[in-house]
């Protein structure tokens, strides 16, 4: 069994769990780009962009780099191996109690 910083997985999980920071990422895997083109991207406010983004960084699934005025945000591509080795080591337990009950039921 893998051992997971508790605090971390929340943090990615709370981030995924909204639909448009879900969408941001999406959007962020074609590259990096400013924030200023996220924000004309999504039909939502400014701050509310922001908020969104401040999500995500603190989840660190983003990075964000100031540079003069602009501001580029990044995916962190790695971010999320540790929730998704989580989901695929549940995935399995489910995937073999389902079976058990497929055969139990099976008697």
């Amino acid at each position: 069994m893998v051992t997971y910083n508790s605090n971390e997985l929340n943090e990615v999980f709370k981030a995924l769990s909204d639909p448009t920071r879900r969408d941001i990422i999406f959007f962020l895997k074609r590259g990096s780009c400013y924030v200023s083109q996220v924000r004309a991207y999504f039909p939502i406010s400014g701050p509310a962009v922001t908020k969104h983004l401040s999500v995500l960084e603190h989840a660190k699934l983003i990075t964000r780099t100031k540079i003069g005025r602009n501001v580029i945000v990044r995916l962190e591509e790695n971010a999320i191996e540790d929730a998704k080795k989580w989901i695929e080591e549940y995935s399995t337990f489910w995937n073999k109690s389902f079976d058990n009950l497929d055969d139990y039921l099976k008697k």
